[in-house]
This record gives structure tokens, sequence and C-alpha cells, in this order.
């Protein structure tokens, strides 16, 4: 069996700094630089160790990149550009295990974001970030709107 290369906080937040820079050169992209209370940021430390159970529960890489993409987003633990790292992050991941993916364009980004923010507020009845109750189990499910969206978003936008 191969050895599953997980995400780590350092990646994710090394994905974000990536991110920021960029926007920070490109006039087109706004980069709001939010504040984020410190209990939030450790949310995301627990993301990352959330995943790898989730992982060993499912044993199904493309389930486990789902985790990423929606917690990560559904979290909002990060300053800006949560969506972009989240789909990078997964990105990532995949390629890591294996899988190839393919360029996400700017355009599929956008189309992603609003869509999710629909789904989103049909599954949790909010547009706020939420708490790591969304990192359960029983919350990552295809039953799930967003988990569904996202894994749906994997197989049509990302995967080759």
């Amino acid at each position: 069996m191969t050895e599953i290369k997980f995400l780590t906080l350092m990646k994710i937040l090394t994905i974000n700094k990536y991110i920021e820079i960029i926007a920070k050169k490109d006039e087109q992209i706004k980069y709001e630089n939010r504040f984020v209370r410190i209990n939030m940021r450790k949310n995301l430390n627990y993301l990352v160790e959330c995943a790898k159970e989730y992982y060993f529960k499912t044993e199904d890489i493309i389930l486990t990149a789902t985790y990423y993409l929606k917690n990560i987003i559904i979290l909002q633990s990060l300053a800006d550009a949560n969506h972009r790292t989240a789909i990078a992050a997964t990105k990532i991941f995949l390629d890591s295990n294996g899988y190839i993916t393919k360029e996400v364009k700017t355009e599929c980004y956008l189309f992603f974001k609003n869509d999710l923010f629909m789904y989103r507020y049909k599954e949790y009845y909010t547009y706020d970030s939420l708490d790591t109750n969304v990192l359960k189990f029983e919350d990552n499910t295809i039953d799930n709107y967003v988990f569904n969206f996202c894994l749906n978003f994997i197989k049509n936008k990302i995967l080759r």
C-alpha cells in the first residue's frame, strides 16, 4: 500500500501566502486581509488532523480531497483567499497522491465560489464561517449539499 501524502498546516499556510503575494501584484484581484481570531486559525490545524482520520475511515483519496476542499472553505480560517487556497491545496493533495489534475481557470473559481455560496446557505443557513462541527464524519458525505457540490467540482473541473 502506498503511503498517503496528507496536507500539513504549513503547506496550507504556504499556499495561502503564495496566493496573497500573487494577489498583491495583480490589481484585478482583491486581497482583503481580514482579521481572523486565533481560535479560527486553530480550526485549520484541527482540520489537518481530522482529514487523516477521515481518510482512514473512507480509504478514498478523492473523498479526502473533497474533505479538504469543503472544510478549508467552510472554516474560513485564513485572512483571505480561502476558496483559492482550498482549490490549490486540493490539487496539490491529489497530485501528491498520483492523480493528474488540470489547471483551474479564473472564471471557474468565480463560478465555483458563487455556486458554493448557494449550497452553503442551503445546508447551513449562513454564509459565515462555521466551527469545527463541520469536520465530523457525518457532515462530510454526499448527503451534505456542500460536500456533494465540492466532490462534483473535483470530478468535473480538477481531475483529468
